[in-house]
């Protein structure tokens, strides 16, 4: 397990910055770095390990390029412009030389998303990969959609889950009946079957009409 320490108030206004999404990510990452240098260097005890919050929130950064340059509200639709504009002012900002060296897995970060939006081929990639992921997303939403509706009218009517048994409910009519609805049930049936076999009878034995 990686273990990387910071003080308890650094995690948390990271964790803060990173729930608010867009460029604010950029920002709890940058907390964390900072206070895992200074942490280290400053031999300090008692600190809180932020190596899964630091690996998430740098995840979110890789696996989206837009996101990477403050342009997920844009995305596909941002300009070639736009995204040299945002790419230089968090470059400026994050870069290494600024922030005492403590800053260079960001500025990878931010490197890396504009390498695969600066170049068209990639560019058009990156945007069919994002267009199949929010498909898929959207038919499992449909589909979980779908069945939530599904076991609503079920509960309403009072059927069973598809796929269900009923309580108690025997497989063959050869065994004795577990309830009294079960039993009636079989009964309906044993007076129907009846019937009908004298109807057919009945029907046979009828003669011909002229």
């Amino acid at each position: 397990m990686n273990i990387e320490l910071v003080p308890s108030a650094k995690l948390d206004e990271a964790k803060g910055l990173v729930s608010q999404g867009g460029t604010n990510i950029h920002l709890g990452i940058s907390v964390l770095l900072h206070a895992k240098a200074d942490y280290a260097a400053g031999g300090q005890e008692g600190g809180v390990n932020c190596a899964n919050a630091l690996s998430a929130a740098l995840k979110q950064l890789q696996d989206d390029p837009y996101l990477s340059l403050g342009l997920a509200d844009k995305a596909e639709a941002a300009t070639e412009a736009e995204i040299k504009k945002s790419y230089r002012k968090l470059a400026l900002k994050h870069h290494p030389d600024k922030n005492q060296n403590k800053t260079g897995i960001l500025f990878t970060a931010v490197q890396n998303g504009y390498s695969l939006l600066s170049d068209p081929e990639k560019r058009t990639l990156t945007d069919n990969r994002r267009k199949r992921a929010k498909d898929k997303l959207e038919r499992v939403r449909k589909q979980k959609e779908d069945e939530a509706k599904k076991k609503q009218a079920q509960s309403r009517r009072g059927a069973p889950p598809t796929g269900a048994k009923p309580m108690g409910a025997t497989n063959s009519f050869r065994m004795p009946p577990q309830n009294n609805d079960e039993a009636e049930y079989r009964a309906f049936n044993k007076r129907f079957y009846e019937d009908f076999k004298k109807k057919t009878k009945q029907g046979r034995g009828m003669p011909p009409r002229s």
